[in-house]
């Protein structure tokens, strides 16, 4: 690959060189904040979310009962980053098998889907 080429994953400030159009070095933690915002600003649609809204509908006390099994089946989900809660799909099943119908949780999953 040659500088400048402008890879696909390269960045857009700079075009892959590490220097902007001023030929300056660019700030490369002003570059990430930017991207971070953008992903997390992200309005995904329907019942694609971010799995920070997930941890944030999560109750703490019924997140500490879990049992360890369904504590690692909760972390998997939330390692996606993104995930689709459609009815019938396997992510929002298995949300459903860890927090019973009567839980918290759930309910603050049901609201943010909009049900």
């Amino acid at each position: 690959m040659q500088v400048g080429e402008n890879p696909p994953y390269a960045c857009d400030r700079c075009n892959g060189t590490g220097r902007n159009d001023e030929g300056e070095i660019g700030n490369i933690n002003e570059t990430l904040n930017d991207r971070l915002d953008a992903i997390l600003e992200v309005n995904y649609s329907n019942n694609i979310f971010a799995t920070y809204n997930i941890i944030e509908a999560t109750v703490a006390s019924e997140y500490n009962v879990l049992s360890d099994a369904n504590k690692d089946a909760y972390r998997q989900i939330i390692s996606c980053g993104v995930v689709d809660l459609s009815d019938g799909t396997e992510i929002r099943t298995k949300l459903w098998n860890i927090f019973d119908e009567n839980s918290t949780t759930r309910a603050s999953l049901i609201t943010l889907l909009g049900e």
